[in-house]
């Protein structure tokens, strides 16, 4: 595949982006399986974004 000469449009997969932000901000969650969850104005949440320590136990 050629490299193009501008990019258009660029898709990233942020899948444990989030996860691997708050790891590199508190080193006590270096290694260890985490899950973001947001809680703020809402009564129902999901894991959104999870380590890939996570990733090996089964949380998607």
């Amino acid at each position: 595949m050629r490299k193009p000469e501008t990019i258009e449009r660029l898709y990233l997969d942020f899948d444990g982006f989030f996860a691997s932000v708050e790891q590199q901000c508190d080193r006590r969650l270096r290694g260890r399986p985490i899950g973001v969850v947001p809680f703020e104005g809402t009564d129902r949440t999901a894991v959104i974004a999870c380590s890939r320590e996570a990733k090996a136990y089964g949380v998607k």
